[in-house]
């Protein structure tokens, strides 16, 4: 999936998408629960990383 596809599903800026994955933002907790549920994920699947 594109940035900007994933921009258009959830209604946000493809720029935020970006910031997002370079981390130089994070998405607000509404955007993160719809996006666990997007992806069949648990938020404890979704927001911890794995080192």
């Amino acid at each position: 999936m594109t940035q900007k596809n994933l921009a258009k599903v959830f209604h946000i800026s493809q720029t935020s998408v970006s910031k997002y994955e370079t981390g130089e933002a994070v998405p607000d907790l509404e955007t993160v629960v719809k996006m666990a549920d997007f992806f069949g994920v648990s938020l404890d699947e979704f927001i911890v990383r794995e080192s």
